[in-house]
């Protein structure tokens, strides 16, 4: 069983040696990588192409920088394997990763492999932290696959199954039946919207309770700026996901208003903790009702969705920003 593992790289002559050594050190041999130079602008295509040099399964391509999305559809595009596998070219993964979901996915004939990962925080002065999928490690098809497809969606105050692309081994002819759902436009939520409709459209899935790949969380000063294009694709990720509900013909109409309700609540998050004037953020808040869908949607929050959602729910249902600035505010302080 071959794997194709797409590499996406922009920018990381810092991070991609490490990067590229955990895959050239698997113990699972059956790999090509493709390496996506998305228009780097410092060394990493070169660093690339030198590391292609010591092992003919690596590949680089260099094209004009189109952005995550694009860097990483075009690599599906090159591939030639059987099961497809992503890993950031800033991060890196465990050596046992791709020889354990492989193993699955023969012995079971799965769709998917999810596996858990870690957090890694340490250069920025954190920690190392485990994510945990809210599922338990095993086979699932038929009845007890259904059940684990309405977590694929996330939802206020419940864990749902990580969307990432890189935690994953994904049947390729999976993965190309859904390319369809994907916006290489949308740089906010990119990953629900691309596997979130792998998930709910497999047929079955292996779900590996070990983490087996570094996230490397690295300071940004992304958190104080803003980009008033994130809303229209938070509305995009909505449209495509709501499109793939609709079919594949899956019983999961109430998700719908739970997508409308999760990304209005993290666009009024988004934009109270933007570096804007209180007018801006007003001025925001209100291209919520450019929609009617988010305002109806919020008549379904409860109190399970936790008690942003709620203040969420209040203020657009009394069609007044200040309501939820002010009480974030406040709930911000008292946690503090």
């Amino acid at each position: 069983m071959k794997i194709s593992i797409i590499v996406p790289v922009y920018n990381v002559e810092k991070y991609i040696m490490r990067c590229l050594e955990s895959i050239r050190n698997q113990v699972w041999s059956d790999y090509e990588v493709i390496i996506i130079d998305d228009g780097s602008t410092d060394d990493s295509g070169k660093i690339a192409e030198e590391y292609c040099q010591k092992d003919s399964r690596f590949s680089v391509f260099h094209k004009i920088n189109g952005g995550l999305v694009a860097a990483w559809m075009d690599g599906v595009k090159r591939s030639t394997g059987d099961y497809i596998g992503f890993v950031d070219s800033d991060d890196y993964i465990d050596y046992t990763m791709y020889q354990r979901m492989a193993e699955k996915a023969l012995k079971y004939d799965a769709d998917i492999v999810l596996c858990n990962h870690f957090y890694d925080s340490r250069e920025a002065g954190g920690k190392l932290q485990v994510h945990h999928n809210p599922i338990s490690e095993g086979f699932y098809t038929g009845e007890g696959l259904e059940e684990i497809k309405v977590k694929a969606f996330p939802e206020l105050g419940k864990d749902y199954i990580s969307p990432a692309r890189w935690n994953k081994l994904i049947r390729k002819t999976l993965l190309e039946s859904n390319l369809k759902y994907c916006n290489s436009n949308v740089s906010s939520a990119e990953d629900v919207m691309s596997m979130v409709p792998n998930l709910i459209g497999c047929n079955s899935l292996y779900y590996i309770d070990a983490p087996l790949y570094y996230y490397i969380c690295r300071k940004t000063s992304i958190s104080n700026s803003f980009n008033d294009k994130y809303f229209e694709k938070y509305k995009t990720v909505i449209e495509l996901l709501s499109q793939a509900i609709r079919d594949k013909e899956k019983p999961f109409e109430k998700k719908e208003k739970q997508l409308y309700n999760f990304y209005g609540t993290l666009w009024c998050i988004y934009i109270s903790r933007a570096a804007i004037s209180e007018k801006e953020k007003e001025k925001q808040f209100l291209r919520l009702f450019e929609n009617d869908k988010f305002l109806n949607a919020s008549r379904a929050i409860s109190k399970e969705n936790g008690t942003t959602a709620l203040i969420y729910k209040l203020a657009i249902q009394k069609k007044c920003p200040k309501i939820f600035f002010t009480l974030k505010r406040v709930i911000e302080a008292i946690r503090k």
